[in-house]
């Protein structure tokens, strides 16, 4: 029983780690301001719809739902991720590294809300 117990809170500790812990190494990118090299993917993860009203232009738009079936379309290695809040950031930025890819930055596009660079460190 208490074998039981703890593999369950093992469980769920990581899944809490996996979605909520911030990942470090990944800095915020202003895409807008910066030039982005071509050996650089722009990968938003934001859904279709989402991505649709408000496109970024250059990106590939891959939803966090679909990057388990879809991850090998991605061309380079080196990818900056856009992403509407820190939960997917964290998500997609983790399973990206365990595929083998350089998350090199990210940009957030939160939707509904006013989009503020110094939120996230991009203060220039």
């Amino acid at each position: 029983m208490f074998l039981l117990i703890s593999g369950l809170l093992v469980a769920f500790l990581y899944l809490l780690y996996q979605r909520y812990f911030p990942v470090y190494r990944v800095k915020c990118v202003d895409i807008e301001r910066e030039t982005i090299h071509d050996d650089i993917t722009l990968l938003d993860i934001r859904d279709f719809n989402v991505a649709d009203r408000m496109p970024v232009s250059n990106a590939i738009n891959l939803p966090q739902a679909h990057l388990n079936r879809y991850y090998k379309k991605i061309k380079s290695q080196e990818v900056i991720v856009i992403v509407p809040d820190l939960l997917s950031l964290n998500f997609s930025v983790r399973y990206l590294r365990k595929k083998g890819f350089k998350v090199i930055g990210y940009y957030m596009i939160e939707t509904g809300k006013e989009f503020s660079l110094e939120r996230c460190g991009c203060s220039h």
